[in-house]
């Protein structure tokens, strides 16, 4: 059976939107043994601790999404560009859309890293 050329473009594009997700699954490792339990401060006598605060706080959550904002107005304003281009203009802001998209997407794995360790580093307390 003959593949057409369409349906090996599409297959394509599927392919790479769905390497984000393959990478972000092989990042957490579900087999990791438990964490060591923490003993109870009932059955040690002591007084219950206070929660630890979270390391958002709500401005640098509206910090976040205004900066997620900010991103999907680029990509938006990039695709207007390109949908109104023809020719070599057209493959130039297609080029430019696939370069803010992996920008963003690294951004974005940077600071979900960031995020991680910082939860993990409160549960280690």
């Amino acid at each position: 059976m003959r593949i057409s050329p369409a349906s090996q473009r599409l297959g394509l594009v599927v392919a790479f939107a769905l390497v984000p997700l393959a990478m972000a699954a092989q990042d957490h490792d579900h087999n990791a043994a438990p964490a060591a339990s923490v003993p109870s401060t009932a059955a040690a006598g002591a007084a219950p601790a206070t929660a630890p605060s979270p390391p958002h706080t709500m401005k640098t959550y509206a910090q976040m999404m205004a900066d997620v904002a900010a991103r999907e107005a680029r990509l938006d304003s990039l695709v207007k560009t390109m949908d109104g281009a023809t020719g070599e203009a057209k493959i130039q802001v297609m080029a430019a859309v696939i370069r803010q998209m992996v920008h963003d997407e690294k951004q974005m794995r940077a600071r979900m890293s960031e995020m991680h360790a910082q939860m993990m580093a409160g549960h280690e307390k």
